[in-house]
């Protein structure tokens, strides 16, 4: 899941063509700083290259992140947090889905579903093979008070995907981003 620092930055870096414009500026950088030094033997333009190169990198990345989450946090500040969490159009926000099977069988049956989602706007990084764990029915589990129409959204759209019968759970106990939930395949 995402939350830890680098995989949002290593989100961010895969995110937009910036980020790619970014890379190949910062890669041009340290080549070119390394063919200086090998030609002219000028120690100090490596590490200047490398660090110029780094930081467009990582500033590009970084903006990115908080661009890609900017949508869903703002419609949750917007709303003081309320029930509605909508977005400026009045219409439930898209949010990130993360999608957890219990085996192999049922990582493939959720592609389906997985680009259903991403078709509705949805993130949807990837599936998850997970163990043990697994509800003994479909589950739509959802950690903010705020994100229950979310949560029910998804559940339709795995339902007209032939994920009939999921249940909407909230899950208070745990800490999530806000638009974050979890759709849970059955055992």
């Amino acid at each position: 899941m995402l939350g830890h620092p680098l995989d949002e930055l290593l989100h961010g870096l895969a995110a937009s063509p910036a980020s790619i414009i970014l890379a190949v500026a910062s890669a041009a950088l340290f080549v070119f700083g390394v063919f200086r030094i090998v030609r002219a033997r000028r120690a100090g333009l490596l590490p200047l290259a490398a660090i110029a190169g780094s930081v467009l990198l990582v500033a590009g990345a970084l903006l990115n992140s908080a661009h890609d989450r900017g949508g869903v946090e703002l419609a949750s500040i917007q709303s003081g947090g309320a029930a509605q969490h909508r977005d400026s159009t009045g219409a439930i926000p898209a949010g990130t889905v993360y999608i957890q099977v219990p085996d192999m069988d049922a990582r493939f049956a959720a592609d389906g579903v997985s680009k259903a989602l991403r078709a509705a706007g949805f993130k949807s990084p990837g599936i998850e093979v997970v163990a043990s764990g697994s509800p003994s029915r479909p589950e739509v589990r959802y950690f903010n008070p705020a994100d229950r129409p979310v949560a029910e959204r998804v559940a339709s759209i795995a339902s007209s995907q032939g994920l009939s019968g999921a249940a909407v759970r909230a899950m208070a106990t745990y800490k999530a981003p806000a638009g974050q939930v979890e759709l849970w395949y059955p055992q």
